[in-house]
């Protein structure tokens, strides 16, 4: 499994590779801007998942899934934001959201759910 978690918070991005850069069932890799987060996508070669920081420059979240989408049509994508996304909703959804801060165990879950669909 390979996921990308993509947050132009360095601080918050540490957190998440502290918790996750170390998973022994998955790649992970860790972007703080879009352009370096396509860069890394490809890298990989696949991508199964990437949860993304919604407001970033110079693109934001949604152009940035749509763009990994194009690359990757079988990935799985959610979001992430410490805003209020209410007023998002056309383009948020189905796609999973987490609202900052929200916990590891939420993540770890969604990224369960991934290897799960892998699996059947």
């Amino acid at each position: 499994m390979k996921i990308l978690f993509v947050d132009d918070d360095r601080d918050f991005l540490a957190t998440l590779e502290a918790t996750f850069g170390q998973l022994a069932s998955a790649t992970t890799r860790f972007a703080s801007d879009p352009t370096s987060a396509i860069s890394l996508a490809e890298s990989l070669g696949t991508l199964d998942g990437a949860v993304l920081d919604v407001v970033m420059k110079p693109i934001d979240g949604f152009a940035l899934r749509d763009e990994l989408l194009k690359r990757f049509p079988q990935a799985k994508m959610a979001f992430s934001s410490a805003f209020d996304m209410s007023g998002y909703a056309a383009q948020i959804g189905k796609t999973p959201f987490f609202q900052k801060p929200y916990t590891i165990p939420k993540i770890a879950e969604w990224l369960q759910s991934i290897v799960y669909r892998d699996w059947e």
